[in-house]
């Protein structure tokens, strides 16, 4: 039984992966509804505002290194979840191995508007406790955002503290369905974003305050899976949540867990300012060399 379900996982993938292809080649965006996803021409859209973060060289061709998500969040950082760059004793990743990847729908598939920027620094909260809270980060790119490229946008940062009861998004590259293959083409999710009386009941010790949860009440295949973390919750336009974590990719019927975007706020001000410090002075010494 076991060889038929991976049998079929390989058919599944082949197909989504020819599909990818044949897309990326059109300007039909067709609608897609894939094992616990969206795929319409708004994702498309939104897609613009995320990246794909990888290891620095892939394993055997162009996007198979793709593990964690970020949004872009100015011209030169992007905002992601801690857990995508600590290892399990909270050692964080080198910037020299990392690569962040913009400007194209197709994971696997480089077009004339993809971007790879490598990272020049990573910094997480300190405070980060893994599958708990404080689960966030930035990384600080090698160069700028290009402003002529449709296909790159800095999302809009929130304007105030979460609407409950609001519907989002969540957008990725993250497996289709549990221990399957990661999409090729991007998916998002419509959910709801809970109460947080909601989110204790459901989560228990596992939400704090600087926490959000959502998920559909009903349908909860439809949810982050492995290779979203790091990812965008979106309501009302505007960057609301992380993606932190989930339980069995929405099959134990229980919501997901968000990085709250607005709670920490103070946290990210300070550290992507420190960053164009950082770049300023940089760019001074090296004027200076030449003076």
């Amino acid at each position: 039984m076991e060889t038929l379900f991976f049998k079929l996982f390989l058919i599944c993938w082949f197909i989504e992966h020819n599909n990818a292809l044949k897309s990326s080649n059109s300007n039909l965006l067709p609608m897609y509804y894939i094992s616990g996803g969206n795929r319409e021409p708004s994702t498309f859209k939104l897609v613009s505002y995320i990246v794909s973060i990888r290891s620095r060289n892939p394993q055997r061709y162009f996007g198979d290194n793709h593990f964690c998500a970020g949004t872009i969040i100015s011209k030169t950082a992007v905002l992601t979840s801690a857990h995508c760059v600590m290892d399990k004793r909270r050692v964080l990743t080198r910037a020299r191995r990392l690569l962040l990847v913009a400007g194209t729908p197709n994971r696997l598939v480089p077009i004339s508007t993809t971007v790879q920027f490598p990272a020049k620094s990573v910094t997480a909260n300190t405070n980060y406790i893994r599958n708990n809270k404080d689960d966030i980060a930035i990384i600080h790119l090698k160069g700028e955002i290009p402003e002529d490229n449709e296909n790159i946008q800095i999302i809009k940062m929130p304007t105030g503290p979460p609407v409950y009861n609001t519907s989002c998004i969540i957008i990725g590259w993250g497996r289709m369905i549990v221990n399957g293959p990661l999409a090729v083409l991007p998916l998002h999710v419509n959910v709801r974003l809970y109460e947080p009386s909601e989110c204790k009941y459901f989560l228990g010790e596992h939400y704090h305050e600087g926490t959000l949860c959502a998920g559909d009440s009903l349908n909860y295949d439809e949810d982050p899976c492995r290779g979203d973390s790091g990812g965008p919750l979106i309501c009302n336009n505007e960057l609301t949540g992380v993606i932190s974590w989930t339980i069995g990719c929405g099959s134990n019927r229980v919501p997901s867990l968000y990085t709250d975007v607005w709670y920490n706020r103070e946290w990210i001000e300070k550290h992507l300012n420190a960053g164009f410090r950082v770049s300023v002075i940089n760019k001074l010494v090296i004027s200076f060399s030449f003076i």
